[in-house]
Parts: C-alpha cells; sequence; structure tokens
C-alpha cells in the first residue's frame, strides 16, 4: 500500500479517536499492524510540538516558544523528538498487551 503525504499537525489537527491523550499518542503512527504501510507522523520536533498544541497537552505560546527553542538548539531537539518517539513505542506496547505483540 503506498504511503500518502499527510498534512502538518500544524494545518489540520489530529482525529482524537483513542479516548486518551496517550493513546492519542500511540495514534501518531498509521498502519502500525502493517509495516509496509506504516507511516510515521510525527516526523519532526516541529510535528510533535505541533501535535502537542492541537490535542491540548500544550498552550500555542508553549508551541512557539519550543519551536524557537528547537531552533536554537536543533541537537537538542533531535534528542527530544527521538525520546517521544520511543516513549509513544513503549506505551503502544503496554496498550496492546501480551497477547498482541507489535512489529
Amino acid at each position: 500500500m503506498p504511503q500518502t503525504v499527510q498534512p502538518s499537525y500544524a494545518e489540520v489537527p489530529p482525529n482524537r479517536v483513542g479516548g486518551a491523550l496517550a493513546l492519542d499518542f500511540v495514534n501518531t503512527v498509521e498502519w502500525r499492524g502493517d509495516p509496509a504501510a506504516r507511516g510515521e507522523r510525527l516526523t519532526s520536533y516541529a510535528e510533535l510540538a505541533h501535535w502537542a498544541g492541537s490535542v491540548g497537552a500544550v498552550s500555542p505560546d508553549a508551541v512557539s516558544a519550543l519551536l524557537a527553542r528547537a531552533a536554537r538548539d536543533p541537537d537538542a531537539a533531535a534528542r527530544v523528538l527521538a525520546d517521544a518517539l520511543a516513549l509513544r513505542e513503549a506505551v503502544a506496547r503496554l496498550a496492546a498487551g501480551p497477547a498482541a505483540p507489535l512489529p
């Protein structure tokens, strides 16, 4: 299945279908169960910041401050993004439970 380019969370807020913020965070990957069709939505620190703002985890002013700080220290922003993605995958494994291992 070819992957489609998704709009930025800065332009189009995510569909909050998880019922909880942690599950909505897990849902920032499209087609998790199909590695060939898997689509990463958090492709940059900016996308992470915009996602957090669009779901109300941080204020619009905080999004602006986070983006400015990331511009000043891109290496730190890259580390934060990597840590966020690792956390997301850990939450996904917990939510899936032992009966449904993730790839």
